[in-house]
């Protein structure tokens, strides 16, 4: 083996160690260091006390964090952005509870959980040019009317007269009611007719006689019947039927409601 001396001439160094030292120094990726051979002093959580070890304890710890699906991170350890800053929070757990009680909150609140004008409505009859609760309302209480009409009475089977003692009606939306007293004066006891006219047109979209529905009753005599709309299907004239048990002049009074155009 070849040898040199320091610049002091005096001490002998092998030139083949030096190399090997060189080489040794040099080495990144040959395995001149193995990592199992490197001391570690334990600290934290780690607690391997080679370089190797600790490695591989935090590749576990990496791995077991990574397929935890139910604890790897508290929602008190994530913050949020906020960019909309709609919570006081700054982390997921606070933010989540505030969540919570404003949900909380809107349910609980049975007077003003939503404003009228903030509920749509279908309106499938197309009744209303509102789109919303509070609109359709206002034009529902807009339409509401009341008042005293005055019928053309005309007298029909068994009956002399009828005269009008005082009607009245109200309408809300197209529910037309209409209520009154009439003098009625039979020929003859048994039933009778007469027609008389509404306030308010209507039409017979059953194809029926009964959108026009009431009762008629007597005042001063057992006397008892019904109001209806034929024999005409549309318009405004109505019949009514009473069946008397006394001939003599007498007071009745009458109630019903119809569906107007």
């Amino acid at each position: 083996m070849a040898t040199t001396n320091f610049t002091d001439g005096v001490t002998p160094v092998i030139a083949e160690w030096l190399n090997d030292v060189d080489a040794h120094t040099y080495d990144q990726l040959g395995g001149a260091h193995i990592a199992a051979h490197i001391t570690n002093t334990p600290a934290g959580t780690i607690a391997a006390t080679d370089v190797q070890a600790a490695i591989n304890e935090l590749n576990t710890d990496a791995t077991d964090h990574l397929n935890d699906t139910l604890g790897a991170h508290a929602a008190s350890a994530i913050s949020v952005l906020d960019t909309g800053l709609l919570l006081t929070a700054t982390e997921v757990e606070g933010a989540l509870a505030e969540i919570q009680t404003n949900v909380n909150n809107h349910v609980n609140d049975t007077t003003a959980a939503h404003a009228a004008s903030a509920i749509s409505i279908v309106d499938a009859g197309a009744h209303y040019t509102a789109t919303d609760v509070e609109g359709a309302l206002q034009e529902l209480m807009s339409s509401a009317v009341y008042g005293a009409f005055v019928p053309t009475l005309t007298a029909g089977l068994n009956t002399t007269s009828v005269t009008d003692a005082g009607c009245r009606y109200s309408k809300v939306g197209k529910y037309v009611t209409i209520s009154g007293t009439l003098y009625l004066d039979p020929i003859a006891t048994g039933q009778t007719d007469f027609t008389m006219t509404v306030p308010f047109s209507f039409t017979d979209a059953l194809g029926t006689p009964y959108t026009v529905s009431g009762v008629v009753c007597g005042i001063d005599y057992d006397t008892s019947g019904v109001l209806f709309s034929g024999p005409s299907t549309s318009g405004v004239i109505i019949s009514v039927r009473a069946f008397v048990t006394n001939t003599a002049l007498q007071l009745i009074t009458f109630t019903g409601s119809y569906i107007a155009d």
